[in-house]
């Protein structure tokens, strides 16, 4: 295996690449040395630590001599060096790559994994003319959630249509990323909120965070139709002390002993466990609440009703608008001198400072406000009765 601190290195000196400098031809004939050398399988993880170094990076200068680099390169039998020099030929700005992670993510016939990955490259590249394969792969199964990621970050004027006539053919999950894309930038957004008005979509159907999302533009229907038919969100100290109030009153022991702990599992599903693990179920973006004290009304009204209380700076959410467009709402965990990495309810995003047209801390929770607004009386009842027992 290659060891860790080579690869940390390829990975830090990707960060620092800039077009007047030969650091990338450098680090590339050093692999290409290695290939020729027979040593494959540290070619392949140094080449993709030297990926990773460059992600969100959009276009980078190629380096002179790329066309030698890239043909001792191809020698290799070795499937992520191939992938690696297709995705660093994107990069490069190399038409002939680009066709080629096309051609590899409509295939049905190449592995997924790889398909997902050229998906992927393709996106960071803003390779238009990628978007009529990813609607073609929104009934693909096995790559259907990454074409649907991908397409929030491309504006063109069929994704909205594309997405929401397929809705009621998508998964849970696949429909969870696809309301995330269709709240990604404002002209989906509104396309969304029609559907919803229309009642061809449940607005039951959008979780907190995508109505917070969505509540960032500007647009007065988008607000006006999500009060109608999801709900109006408690944002004032004053309403959610009154919400707490209520719940407090309502949700005695007597009531929590006879809630419907499966109807409570999924609801949790639903609502939580994107960012909270339960019982070993769920993901770790927030706390793990297994060992919180949950069996608490009042600690658990208090971090569901008003998440945002008390939050360290360095856990508040930033608005993060591109020059695509593009709204991206998350904690900024990390950033190099050319990218920012960001933590979305769902996913860890890296973005290129270039494509940054403007950012704004929230100085709220990535958990939202209102996660309780849109259930009913019963279902708050189920989802608490989960979350508060003891096994």
């Amino acid at each position: 295996p290659v060891p860790k601190l080579q690869q940390f290195a390829v990975r830090r000196l990707a960060y620092k690449i800039r077009p007047e400098t030969d650091l990338t031809s450098n680090i590339l004939r050093m692999v290409s040395g290695m290939v020729t050398a027979g040593d494959d399988a540290t070619a392949a993880g140094l080449i993709t630590a030297f990926r990773t170094g460059l992600a969100g990076r959009v276009r980078v200068a190629a380096p002179q001599d790329w066309p030698a680099i890239e043909k001792q390169l191809r020698t290799s039998k070795n499937t992520d060096i191939a992938f690696a020099v297709d995705a660093l030929g994107v990069l490069f700005g190399d038409g002939t790559a680009l066709a080629d992670l096309r051609k590899l993510a409509a295939s049905g016939d190449a592995d997924n994994a790889a398909r997902e990955e050229a998906i992927r490259a393709l996106a960071q590249a803003k390779d238009s003319e990628a978007v009529p394969v990813y609607f073609n792969l929104l009934g693909d199964r096995a790559v259907a959630d990454a074409a649907i990621r991908a397409l929030a970050s491309f504006d063109h004027p069929q994704t909205a249509s594309q997405l929401i006539k397929r809705m009621s053919a998508f998964k849970d999950g696949n429909r969870t990323l696809a309301f995330d894309t269709l709240a990604s930038r404002e002209s989906y957004a509104v396309e969304l909120i029609r559907a919803v008005d229309t009642g061809s979509i449940d607005a039951h159907d959008l979780s907190a965070a995508q109505v917070r999302q969505l509540l960032t533009f500007p647009d007065p229907l988008i607000r006006q139709v999500l009060e109608a038919k999801w709900g109006v969100v408690q944002a004032t100290p004053e309403a959610k002390v009154a919400a707490m109030g209520r719940w407090r009153t309502q949700l005695t022991a007597d009531t929590l002993a006879h809630g419907n702990l499966e109807e409570g599992s999924q609801l949790f599903k639903k609502s939580c466990a994107s960012c909270h693990k339960l019982y070993g179920e769920g993901q770790t973006i927030g706390p793990d609440l297994t060992g919180a004290n949950r069996t608490n009304l009042d600690y658990l009204l208090m971090n569901i009703v008003d998440p945002s209380a008390v939050v360290p700076k360095q856990f508040t959410t930033s608005i993060i608008l591109l020059d695509s467009g593009r709204v991206v709402t998350g904690v900024i965990i990390g950033q190099t001198e050319n990218s920012l990495t960001v933590q979305t309810d769902k996913e860890q995003l890296t973005i290129s400072k270039d494509e940054i047209e403007q950012s704004r801390d929230s100085g709220k929770s990535l958990m939202p406000d209102g996660m309780l607004d849109s259930l009913t009386p019963a279902q708050v009842r189920d989802l608490f009765a989960f979350m508060m027992l003891q096994r």
